[in-house]
């Protein structure tokens, strides 16, 4: 939120556990946010937050009303006749958060008797004080929090009634809309086209997932149960697919991943790094070229090390049950 835009994507099967975890997101950002982030600073903390079902929009903090999402000239999407309230305390954000959360449309389905028939999204600002009484200031940062909707199968909505279904396929049909759009932003082609009008949830999440200043997470639950065993690896899939290989990094990359280490601990010595630095050359560096990378302390350069042998394990792991995945296929 230091400046820039932020994305937190909940995606899996229904019934799998998103709502409960974003549940405790709520508990942490509560808390680090009136002490981190805030802090002596003269900000606002405020919140608005959306339930996108199919094609409309509505204002969970004031009455259920319709929301429009429109464009400007510039491109922008955005969002009119939200309501927007401001927090003074981790108690008072909390509240919010989870009264949004209340409302959010669930029906009882085959697979899940509290099913979320809906995507909800959060928006937890940071913004400048305004001088003039009873109006909100510049926004500085901005948090988004995205429940989706819990994914089904086919089979699984073979005893819904029509009403049920329609709704089964507007999520599976946005889903895929933010499975293109993420796939589009990795492809970088050459004629740069995102899909986002694809879809209302996508056309909201422009702004977080295309802006500059912009960084972009997914949570992935599964069930532990063995007749979710399908639903679980095709979720793993797709939250596997946006895994890049630390090779094919290029200098963004590399300054985002060092700003991510350690909830941020060395994201002051990210300017350090060379443009010309990829992820190629970082896997060459050593102790001293990454101890001079942290201004000469030779304690955090080694932890940054360390940090970043993890990520190569991590990464190899993944990249070689991908492969192990698609050998198999292939016999």
């Amino acid at each position: 939120m230091q400046g820039g835009k932020s994305v937190c994507m909940m995606y899996g099967q229904t019934g799998s556990g998103k709502t409960y975890t974003m549940s405790g997101l709520f508990q942490y950002i509560s808390d680090d946010l009136f002490t981190e982030a805030v802090g002596d600073v003269d900000f606002v903390v405020s919140v608005s937050a959306v339930e996108i079902a199919g094609s409309k929009c509505y204002d969970l903090i004031h009455d259920r009303s319709k929301v429009l999402v429109c464009d400007d000239g510039e491109g922008s999407t955005g969002l009119v006749g939200t309501t927007e309230v401001e927090a003074d305390s981790t108690n008072s954000l909390l509240e919010v958060l989870e009264g949004v959360k209340d409302l959010r449309s669930t029906e009882s389905t085959s697979v899940n008797h509290q099913s979320s028939r809906s995507h909800l999204v959060c928006y937890i600002n940071l913004r400048h004080r305004s001088s003039r009484k009873g109006e909100l200031g510049d926004l500085y940062g901005q948090l988004v929090l995205l429940d989706l909707a819990g994914s089904e199968r086919n089979e699984d909505s073979f005893y819904h009634d029509a009403a049920r279904r329609k709704e089964a396929i507007e999520i599976n049909k946005s889903h895929l809309a933010l499975k293109e759009c993420v796939r589009a932003i990795g492809r970088e082609d050459s004629t740069g086209f995102v899909p986002y009008r694809a879809s209302m949830l996508t056309r909201i999440l422009k702004s977080c997932l295309w802006s500059m200043n912009s960084r972009a997470s997914v949570i992935a639950t599964i069930s532990p149960l063995s007749i979710d065993t399908e639903h679980t690896l095709h979720t793993l899939l797709c939250a596997e697919e946006r895994v890049i290989p630390i090779r094919e990094w290029d200098n963004d990359h590399v300054r985002n991943w060092i700003c991510s280490v350690r909830k941020g601990r060395f994201e002051k010595f990210a300017h350090n790094i060379n443009g010309s630095v990829d992820g190629r050359m970082l896997t060459r560096f050593t102790h001293a070229r990454f101890t001079q990378l942290c201004g000469g302390n030779s304690l955090a350069g080694g932890h940054l090390l360390k940090a970043f042998r993890d990520e190569v394990a991590n990464q190899d792991k993944i990249l070689k049950a991908k492969r192990e995945r698609n050998a198999a296929r292939r016999k």
